[in-house]
């Protein structure tokens, strides 16, 4: 198994973060997104329309 992390933008600030695939929670500098990924999940935290998915 070889998970793909996750990479969003934030529609606010404008910051990219990614999923580090430890379990990491790696919120934006503004606090609207986040992202907390491991190799068996993925969760992101915002609603609709506060990220975008990059890939």
């Amino acid at each position: 198994m070889n998970p793909k992390k996750t990479k969003l933008k934030c529609t606010h600030c404008k910051q990219v973060i990614e999923g580090d695939l430890r379990g990491t929670f790696s919120p934006c500098k503004c606090g609207k997104i986040a992202v907390d990924q491991t190799e068996h999940y993925t969760r992101i935290i915002g609603n609709d329309g506060d990220y975008k998915i990059l890939k």
